[in-house]
């Protein structure tokens, strides 16, 4: 099969650079020490910052069924970072909660993750990193 001669568009070489930036992210985190996974970081993050969710609510935000959000709450709780408590209204309904070993866990992971790219970051100026974080944002409002 002939391969295209034809040059690659300004897209094609931002999408290069940034599975090139990912590449290095990843290779520096992996350098770290950490006992928890990425979605469960997603995860512990988003709890974090929303408070109590009922199991329902995690699934409806992550897109997953129900049963799959539970499952993985249970690993959490199983771990020591949530706590599954049943509502005394409806027996039915589980509020999940960061607890305090799961906060520790997200901040630890958080901080590590940031100084993987920290370095690289902090070689730009500051009009330059205002530039990437706008650009970074309208990016990643695309998302959902």
């Amino acid at each position: 099969m002939k391969q295209s001669t034809n040059p690659p568009s300004d897209a094609d070489q931002v999408v290069e650079m940034l599975w090139e930036l990912w590449r290095t992210w990843r290779v520096r985190s992996k350098t770290v020490e950490t006992d928890i996974t990425s979605e469960q970081y997603r995860l512990l993050k988003h709890m974090t910052r929303e408070g109590p969710l009922s199991v329902s609510a995690l699934a409806a935000f992550w897109g997953v069924t129900a049963s799959t959000m539970s499952i993985a709450t249970r690993r959490l709780e199983r771990a020591g970072y949530v706590t599954r408590l049943r509502s005394a209204d409806d027996l039915r309904t589980v509020a999940v909660t960061v607890t305090s070993a799961g906060r520790e866990a997200w901040e630890r992971w958080h901080q590590q993750r940031i100084h993987a790219l920290a370095p690289l970051i902090g070689q730009l100026g500051q009009a330059d990193q205002d530039s990437l974080a706008r650009m970074l944002e309208i990016l990643l409002s695309q998302k959902r």
